[in-house]
Order: structure tokens, then sequence, then C-alpha cells
């Protein structure tokens, strides 16, 4: 499992949210096609602004996604070797100012 200094994972808690590194943006667009079959319907915008991250056998991730006229909350699994990714969960209706928890 290779980590980067951005990333600041604490095994088995979720990190602090903080602002999207390129890593993980990459991580987040991966799993695009799939919300978007999730939630029944194709996004204006797909931007990651927020993230949070919690080591466990793997890593699973919280963003905080501007899809156009609103933001969703995506979890996200990464496979422990990073080859796969996966949504976990998501919520629609967000705003800017919704926590990401």
């Amino acid at each position: 499992l290779l980590l980067n200094r951005t990333m600041s994972i604490v095994p088995g808690g979720w990190s602090d949210p903080k602002p999207i590194t390129d890593d993980v943006r990459q991580i987040a667009l991966q799993v695009q096609t799939e919300l978007e079959g999730k939630a029944g319907r194709k996004f204006d915008k797909f931007e990651p602004v927020l993230f949070s991250s919690q080591l466990v056998n793997g890593i699973n991730y919280r963003f905080k996604v501007d899809v156009g006229s609103e933001f969703a909350h995506v979890w996200v699994s990464q496979s422990r070797d990073g080859s796969t990714v996966s949504v976990s969960g998501y919520e629609l209706g967000k705003t800017a100012d919704d926590p990401l928890i």
C-alpha cells in the first residue's frame, strides 16, 4: 500500500476533511460513471472539492463533489492493492456548506 504525505490517513479513524489533491481526485473520477448509474442520471459537472479517508483493509474515502446545481457526498472503497475502487454509498442534494461527515 503506497500512501503519500498529503493523504494523512489515520488507521481505523476518519481523517479531517481537506481539499482534494491530484492523486485523490483521480480516485473520485474513477467512480463517476458508477455513481451516475446508481443515481440514475448524468451530472452536469463532476468536480471533487473535499475528501476524508479511513485506513482499513484498503482505504475508504468520503468525497464532497460539485455535480452542478448541487453537491453529492460519495463514499468510495479502494482495495488494499489500489486496483479497484467502488461506490459504497452516496447522498445527493447537499450544499457547499453541508459538513462532510
